[in-house]
Formats: C-alpha cells, sequence, structure tokens
C-alpha cells in the first residue's frame, strides 16, 4: 500500500481513498543481440505511475489541487515504502463535484461543494538509481 503524503505541499492522503502505484522498467532503444541469442538492453531507469481517487475534498483544497495538477512539474511525496519526492506531471484529472445545490444561479457560492477527483501522475524524469527505492 502506497501513502499519497503531498502534493506540493498540499496534504492530500487523508482524502485518497483508491490509489495504485507502478513503477515500470525503461530500456535503451538500442541493443545487441547475444550468442545465445537473447536480446541485451541496457537499463535506463524507472518510470512512476501512481493513479489515486481523492473523495469528499473541500472546494478550497480542490482549487489548490488543479492550481497544481495543470503546471509542467510537481513535487510529489509518497511511500514505496521508502519515502520519496520527486516531480511528477498529471496526465489525467477529472473532477467530479458533490454536494452542490442545483437550485444556486451564482457559480461564485461553493457553501458545502466538495469534490472527487481522479488523478494519474506520472514520473517527470527516469529514475536511474533502480526505481524508486525498489
Amino acid at each position: 500500500m502506497i501513502q499519497i503524503v503531498a502534493l506540493s505541499g498540499i496534504n492530500i492522503h487523508e482524502y485518497a481513498t483508491d490509489y495504485s502505484l507502478d513503477i515500470t522498467r525503461v530500456e535503451s532503444d538500442n541493443f545487441f543481440t547475444a550468442a545465445n541469442g537473447k536480446e541485451i538492453r541496457r537499463l535506463m531507469g524507472h518510470k512512476t505511475v501512481i493513479s489515486c481517487t481523492l473523495k469528499k475534498v473541500p472546494h478550497a483544497v480542490a482549487q489548490q489541487i488543479a492550481g497544481i495538477v495543470k503546471q509542467n512539474e510537481f513535487d510529489l511525496s509518497y511511500t514505496t515504502p521508502l519515502a520519496i519526492t520527486n516531480k511528477f506531471r498529471c496526465t489525467k484529472y477529472s473532477p467530479a463535484p458533490k454536494n452542490s445545490d442545483p437550485r444556486e444561479k451564482n457559480p461564485l457560492v461553493t457553501d458545502k461543494i466538495t469534490w472527487n477527483i481522479s488523478l494519474t501522475l506520472e514520473s517527470a524524469d527516469i529514475a536511474a538509481d533502480g526505481g524508486d527505492g525498489l
């Protein structure tokens, strides 16, 4: 189980209800064929993808998250179980309002609105150290 601790300083683990961590090998396109016929590729590092669902996020926090994930890169702290902080980018952002009053005509009135947010976050760089502590 991973724990997403902070998204550029915002403590989001209290809203995370579902999350997954996927660390994949990134190999060079250059290779050679060994005498036994096996392709040998150089390991360049690892790429990390974190998918998570945040529920019942207060409107003010949801605004902060939206501002962060629209940036090209941002800091994300999480555990693998080692504590890791890396640069990430958002490849999927899906917010859905909850508890909003459909009769309210003024979009600036955000009383009691909470948000469910689905995120897919991908490491901005290839980790050359063996991949996020694995």
